[in-house]
């Protein structure tokens, strides 16, 4: 996969969905096969020291993990999380900062990659229901940080909620890259408790409200009894 954006003028070369062999810049009709390869560039013979080889698209990292698709726009392949590993305990962080290949999905989530398989974020049953998208008048990092604070505005701002939750129970759990927020349901004047540590006797999955931020910008939520899973 590459950034389908020219290596000439910035231009985008392909938008939408579909299935497409070569795609053409609109500006200068710079032409792109589908590995990004530059084929043809207009009226540029005599230039020199221009190497068609070297203005390929910008090459993206992919990997698929459960339903999910996570893309690392430093390029490459993703490294195996055995060698981000090693690398740490070796002292030589350094070489993977810079490494041609960008860390795995499980190394990049650290421990959090476990625990969320134990929530069932990567289960393969769960099955697209809709998109829907929102214009949000912030920041995306001021979002991001409103959504990490811990149920604090909760109370206040969605009143509706804060009423079948015990903000009592409120907790949040944190990996390196991962913010897991757990917090009790309220049903029928008993309140159950959404995914406590296992230690925990008053735990109860079949009754859950969590909320799960991944560093910088996606967020997931499983409400009650997690029928419901959104990603965003």
């Amino acid at each position: 996969m590459a950034v389908q954006v020219c290596r000439h003028h910035a231009a985008a070369v392909a938008q939408g969905a579909g299935n497409q062999l070569l795609f053409q810049c609109p500006y200068h009709n710079w032409t792109y096969d589908d590995k990004g390869r530059l084929v043809k560039a207009t009226r540029l013979k005599g230039i020199q020291h221009f190497k068609a080889s070297q203005y390929g698209l910008h090459p993206i990292a992919v990997q698929a993990w459960g339903h999910f698709v996570f893309l690392h726009l430093n390029g490459g392949r993703p490294a195996p999380a055995q060698q981000i590993v090693r690398a740490a305990t070796t002292g030589r962080q350094n070489s993977i900062q810079h490494a041609a290949s960008p860390p795995s999905v499980e190394a990049w989530l650290g421990a959090g990659s476990d625990r969320l398989l134990e929530l069932g974020m990567c289960d393969r049953q769960l099955v697209h229901l809709t998109r829907r998208e929102y214009t949000i008048n912030c920041n995306w990092k001021v979002f991001c940080d409103n959504f990490l604070d811990g149920g604090y505005h909760v109370p206040y701002a969605h009143k509706d909620l804060a009423g079948g939750l015990d903000m009592s129970s409120y907790t949040n759990e944190l990996h390196q890259v991962l913010s897991i927020q757990h917090c009790g349901v309220k049903e029928k004047g008993n309140v159950h408790y959404a995914d406590m540590p296992a230690d925990n006797s008053s735990s109860n999955s079949s009754s859950s409200s969590r909320e799960n931020q991944q560093s910088p910008n996606t967020s997931s939520s499983a409400d009650r009894d997690a029928s419901s899973t959104s990603i965003g």
